[in-house]
């Protein structure tokens, strides 16, 4: 389990992107030198307050009731979202952001791992609907916002499709 640890945190740390991990109620347990440096915060500071507190107060709502859904579906599928943060000094800045859910054998409930990149770090990228938001049904959607995470990567990164085509 140690080494599994050590890789997390090794990579957390190194990364600018947020990685934040919570508990069911939403606390912070964790958060990486990327994410306290978005929310405003030094990174014990950080700990124990609620996720949603650093929501833009406009998409707060929106944003718990759509995770409250996502956990009671229990699907195990990730919770992808686009949502304003609000740090500390009121800098606000969009992240597209991924959330898994995870049961560990050494404590008892859910804790969740979210992964957000802020997505005018690198480029403007425009706001995409989450999956929870009211939307018009399309069928490139999915596509789409995919190419607006990939926008944001700052490695090279070659997609294949499932017929072995490269995309770009």
């Amino acid at each position: 389990m140690w080494r599994e640890a050590a890789f997390f945190h090794a990579f957390a740390e190194q990364t600018k992107d947020l990685v934040i991990v919570s508990d069911e109620e939403g606390c912070l347990l964790y958060v990486n030198s990327g994410a306290a440096l978005a929310l405003g915060l030094a990174a014990p500071e950080c700990r124990g307050r609620k996720l949603l507190d650093f929501v833009h107060p406009e998409e707060r709502s929106a944003a718990r009731q759509a995770f409250s859904a996502w956990v009671a579906r229990a699907d195990g599928s990730a919770h992808c979202s686009t949502m304003r943060l609000v740090g500390a000094a009121g800098s606000v800045r969009t992240v597209l952001s991924t959330t898994t859910a995870y049961r560990s054998a050494h404590a008892e409930g859910l804790s969740f791992v979210t992964y957000a990149r802020d997505a005018g770090s690198t480029r403007a990228v425009e706001r995409l609907p989450s999956r929870s938001e009211p939307r018009e049904p399309e069928p490139s959607w999915p596509e789409e916002r995919a190419r607006a995470q990939l926008a944001g990567l700052l490695d090279p990164l070659i997609t294949i499709d499932s017929h072995g085509i490269v995309r770009n």
